[in-house]
């Protein structure tokens, strides 16, 4: 969850457990954490700590051309060899296959990648 005052942030994790166990669920501590990110955190310069990865990205503060704060994001190396690891899976069991429907599976899995990471700001990794 992103909260912008730190004070919101204490009261979120105060109250969080607690309408969860209502459900019979926890928060899970070792992805639980409290960083600075935003704008507040990119004037005082802690950017650089302020990166988290959320769905096989990581974003991260930083600058634009024109001295903007902007989110930049990347796709993380375990999502990036994923995706290659099953792309290498899958084409070693159809390389028997016409090279036609070699080819439209081939496209389409990376009009999947680009699409999911097609992000403004996303950089290759």
């Amino acid at each position: 969850m992103l909260l912008e005052y730190g004070q919101d942030a204490e009261r979120f994790a105060r109250v969080l457990p607690q309408r969860l166990a209502k459900f019979g669920l926890e928060v899970a501590p070792e992805k639980t954490r409290r960083i600075a990110f935003g704008a507040h955190a990119w004037h005082q310069g802690r950017a650089a700590a302020g990166t988290f990865d959320f769905l096989g990205v990581t974003h991260r503060l930083g600058t634009s051309r024109t001295g903007q704060m902007v989110v930049g994001r990347h796709p993380t190396p375990q999502s990036v060899q994923r995706f290659l690891r099953e792309t290498k899976a899958r084409r070693r069991q159809h390389m028997h296959d016409a090279p036609r429907d070699q080819q439209q599976t081939l496209a389409a899995k990376l009009r999947d990648l680009y699409q999911y990471f097609g992000l403004s700001l996303c950089s290759p990794p």
